[in-house]
């Protein structure tokens, strides 16, 4: 550790210098000023953890010296050589300067003057180890409350979760139900059907077991883009909006995107034309924004059987999503499925 530093303040030279020679063999490193306006010079440069300074000197006398020190330099333990004529400027400096100790003239080199020092800088050395400690603490503390952060956010996500599956699986349930009695007593084409409905639901759900457990991140707008691509596994012409496309958003990220490579799934893309997808960031700001995307089907062309499957689909995703502020919405034209609107909130 660099040794302690302590500042002699006295207008009078000899003061000093007898000061300067008692003080050469201390485990501190002495530097004197002659003014209040030297000592504040010497400040500006170094750290002081003692200064010892007269009271009475031109200029700027110790009471204007010491009162700027407590105000710039709270930590410097402060000391006052006085005289007794000067008692009531000694008062005024207890009450105005939170003097450590005051030193009455003439004084003691050793018994008075060295030992105040020494205890000076044993009081400042406490003081900033108590400081020091106190910031590790806080900063110990601070590390420990992201944690209980982190641990609740994990725990939150892991309820919604949950939410979604035992959602997911009332869902499939009362499909089945509904479909089984309304197949009882017909071909085994609508059990086939139904069968292959069920296998549909399987892909779902293996696509959404895949990202467990969900997590919030953010991302910027750029980023989910060419995440959309990825999730598009090539067959997504991608097209961001250029209005707010330059924002950074939390939220479920990862849930978006296993969206996309449902619909590409559904949709039949990847055996056919790619679809055409529009990215649009809706926000005030970064919290309240909202990402919509658009995935149009024009150029796929599915067949009836294939927007029966899409509308299935999306109708189990926008279960799934509900947990995570996520809608899956088809867009019908007389009937038919056109595209399919994502809309993402972010958090």
């Amino acid at each position: 550790m660099a040794k302690n530093t302590v500042l002699f303040v006295d207008d009078e030279l000899n003061i000093l210098a007898s000061i300067r020679r008692a003080t050469i063999d201390e485990d501190f490193t002495a530097f004197f000023a002659s003014s209040g306006g030297e000592a504040l010079k010497i400040f500006e440069e170094r750290e002081i953890s003692v200064i010892v300074t007269d009271m009475r000197m031109p200029e700027m006398n110790g009471l204007t010296l010491l009162k700027t020190i407590r105000e710039k330099y709270p930590n410097t333990v402060r000391i006052v050589l006085s005289g007794y004529t000067q008692l009531s400027q000694v008062l005024a400096t207890v009450n105005q300067g939170d003097i450590f100790h005051f030193i009455p003239k003439p004084w003691n080199m050793e018994e008075e003057l060295l030992t105040t020092v020494r205890r000076g800088i044993e009081h400042y050395n406490l003081a900033a180890e108590r400081d020091r400690l106190q910031a590790g603490l806080a900063q110990k503390n601070q590390a420990y409350q992201s944690i209980f952060r982190a641990m609740e956010q994990k725990l939150a996500n892991e309820k919604k979760d949950l939410a979604s599956l035992r959602r997911i699986n009332h869902w499939i349930g009362a499909f089945g139900q509904k479909h089984l009695e309304a197949g009882s007593g017909h071909s085994n084409d609508m059990t086939a059907t139904v069968k292959g409905y069920f296998d549909l639901f399987g892909e779902l759900q293996r696509l959404y077991l895949d990202i467990l457990p969900t997590v919030v991140e953010t991302k910027s707008t750029k980023t989910m883009l060419s995440d959309v691509t990825k999730a598009g596994l090539g067959h997504m012409q991608i097209h961001i909006n250029k209005k707010n496309s330059d924002l950074e958003l939390s939220g479920y990220h990862g849930f978006l995107m296993m969206i996309c490579s449902a619909i590409v799934y559904l949709s039949g893309a990847n055996a056919k034309e790619s679809a055409y997808c529009v990215m649009t960031v809706i926000a005030e700001d970064a919290e309240a924004a909202i990402v919509d995307l658009t995935i149009g089907l024009q150029l796929i062309k599915p067949s009836v059987d294939e927007q029966i499957r899409i509308k299935i689909g999306c109708s189990l995703l926008n279960a799934m999503g509900e947990a995570y502020d996520i809608k899956v919405l088809p867009k019908l034209i007389g009937g038919d499925v056109v595209a399919v609107q994502v809309l993402w909130k972010a958090l």
